[in-house]
C-alpha cells in the first residue's frame, strides 16, 4: 500500500465534516464551489513605520507586508496601497501562501489541527531558508563586485 502524498494529507486535513475546507492563509472555513467567497487578510496598522514630514498626514510603510500607508493626524481617514495584505482565492496548499508571521500566520494545532500546523510550519521554515539563501547570495555577489573593482 502506498503512502499518501503530503499534499493529499494536507487537503484531507483541511476538509471538515461538511465538505468545507480550511484556508491555510486566513484560517476561515470555505466552500470550494462558492466562487464569491474570497480570502481577505487585513493589514496590521500597528506595524506602521513612517513620519509626518511637517504635513497633516503620516506616510510610510506597513511592516506586515510592505504596503504603502498614510493616515491623517486628526481624522480617522487612512489609505493603504494595496488595500489588504492579501485579497484573492482561499487555498488549502501551504506552498501557495507567503507567511509573514504577522498577519499571515501558520496554522495552530489548537485552531487548525496537527497536520495543518505541521505542514504550514514546514512551509514557513522553507520560506525562511529561501530568504536566508537569497540574502547570502546577494551579499556574496556584492562582495565579489567590490573585489573586482579593486
Amino acid at each position: 500500500m502506498s503512502k499518501p502524498s503530503e499534499s493529499t494529507t494536507v487537503e484531507a486535513s483541511a476538509r471538515d465534516k461538511e465538505g468545507e475546507l480550511h484556508c491555510v492563509r486566513c484560517h476561515d472555513v470555505f466552500d470550494a464551489n462558492d466562487k464569491r467567497s474570497k480570502c481577505i487578510v487585513e493589514h496590521d496598522t500597528e506595524t506602521f513605520e513612517g513620519s509626518r514630514n511637517g504635513t497633516e498626514w503620516y506616510t510610510g510603510t506597513l511592516g506586515c507586508c510592505g504596503a504603502s500607508y498614510r493616515f491623517h493626524r486628526h481624522y480617522s481617514e487612512e489609505r493603504a496601497d494595496p488595500k489588504y495584505c492579501f485579497e484573492g482565492d482561499h487555498t488549502t496548499e501551504p506552498s501557495d501562501v507567503r507567511y509573514n508571521n504577522c498577519t499571515v500566520k501558520i496554522c495552530t494545532k489548537e485552531g487548525c489541527g496537527s497536520d495543518l500546523h505541521d505542514a504550514t510550519k514546514k512551509e514557513y521554515g522553507n520560506q525562511q531558508e529561501a530568504k536566508k539563501r537569497a540574502r547570502t547570495a546577494k551579499k556574496a555577489s556584492r562582495e565579489k563586485e567590490k573585489a573586482s573593482m579593486r
